[in-house]
């Protein structure tokens, strides 16, 4: 049987996964929801993702997370037009998170 999950709490078990609780040099790196883009360098964006991944080295692959609680569907054209507008990397890799247990 699945177990609803907040976002909150999809959010906190994905952080120790992806490493974003850990502190790397070079690397802008946490999770949260009050940060916004337009903090982390992306002039004009004023969404809030759930964590990110961000070298100082744009040629190195950056990380967006953006978690949802269990019902909503990630397949919806919303999420993905939330998490495309990161042109300063050259590779970016989104985690679109819901989870069930």
């Amino acid at each position: 049987m699945a177990i609803y999950k907040t976002e909150d709490e999809v959010r906190n078990e994905a952080t120790p996964i992806l490493g974003f609780d850990d502190r790397e040099s070079d690397v802008q790196q946490g999770t949260g929801q009050i940060t916004t883009f337009n903090q982390l360098g992306f002039k004009g964006n004023s969404n809030k993702p759930d964590g990110w991944y961000l070298p100082t080295d744009t040629n190195k692959v950056a990380i967006i997370l953006e978690t949802k609680a269990n019902p909503v569907d990630l397949s919806a054209q919303a999420w993905v037009d939330e998490l495309g507008p990161h042109r300063r990397y050259l590779k970016v890799f989104c985690v679109a998170n819901k989870s069930f247990n």
